[in-house]
């Protein structure tokens, strides 16, 4: 039976949970971000298999990441050849950790070949400080965990999206159109709002006068496909 990276997210997930991390997905660059203390970053890269691809991908995440690790589909038989093996042995030079999970086992089980250790030069990661402020700005900036690490090709629920779908909400419920300042809120300012507006990334808003908008179709069709996302922001706006 053939798998996807997908199935890898949610196994890692409870791995990472049980290390007493927040975890999130697709957060930046990151398949999987895990969070100690609020101050610890844990990076995983998803693939089915071990490769040179994903080993420069967990290179270039220990820029931004303090431990970095490659979870991979569980095959016995690689992982006692003479390559594998040899592979193993160069992520550890690396510090790079490496996870294989199981999944015919019930429930999927996560095995830790290798530990990260974590990434000690500076400068590399001086270069990259900007780029790690923004993911730890991203990741608290969500209100949950809406995405799943290792899926491609479609929409991520960004902080951005949530904000844009927060004001959809507001115009949704409102019989008239609204001028931006009354959409503002705790956590998206009056000229945040209006540069949203203005933007109109995703094409949901309409300007039907002088500082007056209104909800599109588009608008309305996202609302009801991000359905899990809208209920939970009308929880925190009850």
């Amino acid at each position: 039976m053939a798998h996807q990276e997908s199935e890898l997210y949610l196994p890692v997930k409870k791995w990472l949970e049980g290390r007493a991390c927040t975890v999130k997905s697709e957060v930046g660059a990151l398949d999987i971000m895990g969070l100690y203390r609020d101050e610890t970053v844990f990076a995983v890269e998803l693939k089915c298999a071990l490769n040179l691809e994903v080993i420069n991908q967990a290179v270039m995440r220990q820029k931004v990441a303090d431990f970095v690790y490659i979870a991979v589909i569980h095959s016995g038989r690689a992982v006692r050849s003479t390559r594998y093996k040899r592979t193993v042995g160069t992520l550890k030079r690396l510090n790079i950790g490496l996870l294989t999970v199981n999944l015919e086992a019930e429930p999927p089980e996560v095995y830790e070949l290798t530990t990260a250790e974590p990434f000690d030069f500076e400068k590399s990661r001086s270069a990259a400080v900007k780029k790690r402020r923004a993911l730890v700005k991203e990741f608290h900036s969500r209100s949950g965990d809406h995405n799943t690490g290792g899926v491609s090709k479609r929409p991520l629920v960004t902080a951005y999206r949530e904000k844009a779908l927060k004001i959809a909400l507001k115009l949704l419920d409102s019989d008239t159109p609204v001028p931006p300042k009354g959409l503002a809120e705790e956590g998206i300012s009056n000229a945040s709002v209006q540069q949203l507006l203005s933007k109109n990334y995703y094409g949901w808003f309409e300007r039907v006068g002088r500082g007056q908008y209104q909800l599109t179709q588009l608008g309305r069709e996202a609302l009801s496909e991000y359905e899990a996302v809208v209920n939970g922001i009308r929880r925190t706006m009850e």
